[in-house]
């Protein structure tokens, strides 16, 4: 089993932004537990062990292919309200 990531610290707060930003919606970005477990990180040492050095894409390409196949491809109908049922405030 290999952790499939770049190794470097990213945080959930830019993730959201770079979200934000390709959405395009002008939604409201709301943290409801400051400082709790704020970052998205991994340990990529076994993949790089076993496979060697990898050009891993940059977070706002990989975010921006993903929501876009989220939106284009997986049938999902994308409005306001997709993900009402999936956060509860």
């Amino acid at each position: 089993t290999y952790n499939i990531c770049t190794g470097k610290i990213i945080e959930f707060l830019e993730i959201a932004k770079i979200l934000k930003e390709i959405d395009g919606r002008n939604k409201k970005i709301e943290i409801k537990n400051e400082g709790m477990n704020p970052e998205y990180s991994g340990d990529n040492t076994e993949f790089i062990k076993e496979f060697g050095k990898f050009n891993f894409s940059n977070p706002k390409t990989s975010i921006n292919e993903l929501y876009n196949w989220y939106k284009y491809d997986s049938k999902l109908i994308f409005n306001d309200k997709i993900f009402d049922n999936w956060i509860k405030n």
